[in-house]
């Protein structure tokens, strides 16, 4: 229940501006990383495991997208980014 609220949270706190500054190729670079990379990464990684086709696909469909590292990076992001704020990414 902790985590669903969490990504509720976060979800709530998304800047649509943000998205309005997306150009085509970095759109596409990330649809190719969740629909081509990650699912290719999956299915290579259980060739000669006993699974079988479907239950290579299963995992390559659904897996986990990095989700803790999402979920860190939305609760993190509005303090790092805070103008005034010694940073080392400017």
């Amino acid at each position: 229940m902790l985590v669903s609220a969490l990504f509720i949270t976060l979800t709530a706190n998304i800047d649509p501006s943000g998205f309005q500054a997306m150009t085509w190729p970095s759109a596409a670079l990330i649809a190719a990383i969740l629909f081509l990379v990650l699912p290719a990464t999956i299915l290579l990684a259980t060739i000669g495991s006993d699974l079988t086709l479907k239950e290579r696909l299963l995992p390559a469909w659904i897996a986990p997208r990095g989700i803790v590292a999402a979920a860190v990076a939305g609760v993190f992001a509005p303090e790092l980014i805070k103008p005034g704020r010694n940073c080392w990414c400017r």
